[in-house]
């Protein structure tokens, strides 16, 4: 790989799934040039039990090489109106506190399940607020479709 005129980079999705022996591999490629620059780059993409594996001591040399850590956390109660203004525009002011607080619950406040209840619960026909029951109801409708 040195010799190569590219920089190789490894992504590895769900990595709180990878099986042992592939951290063990990812740690020798990290670990083949100590000095100068490595010949390739590992990207780790996972949930919370991922940080949970990679500190185990054993995992130690690979997590101590890991120079970013990035932590996408949840949206906060604060962000969730300008959150869904950025997502639908001028129909989130159809949505009540109380609307919000409904979809901010069912989506457990992650963006990725926020965005689709915004949408659906958005694009409910009629003008005015859109009542938390409804949306309840478009939201269970979402899921089981």
């Amino acid at each position: 790989l040195r010799e190569e005129p590219w920089h190789a980079l490894v992504v590895v999705d769900d990595a709180q799934m990878v099986p042992e022996e592939t951290f063990a591999e990812l740690r020798t490629m990290a670990e083949v040039e100590l000095e100068g620059n490595p010949p390739l780059s590992v990207v780790l993409s996972g949930l919370p039990p991922l940080r949970e594996r990679l500190r185990a001591p054993h995992l130690f040399s690979l997590w101590r090489r890991i120079l970013t850590r990035i932590e996408i956390t949840g949206l906060t109660r604060e962000e969730l109106r300008p959150f869904a203004e950025h997502v639908v525009g001028e129909g989130a002011d159809r949505l009540a506190d109380d609307t919000l607080a409904l979809l901010f619950e069912n989506a457990r406040g992650i963006p990725g399940l926020l965005r689709p209840y915004l949408e659906v619960v958005c694009r409910y026909p009629g003008e005015g607020p859109i009542p938390p029951e409804t949306a309840e109801r478009l939201v269970q409708d979402f899921d089981l479709a």
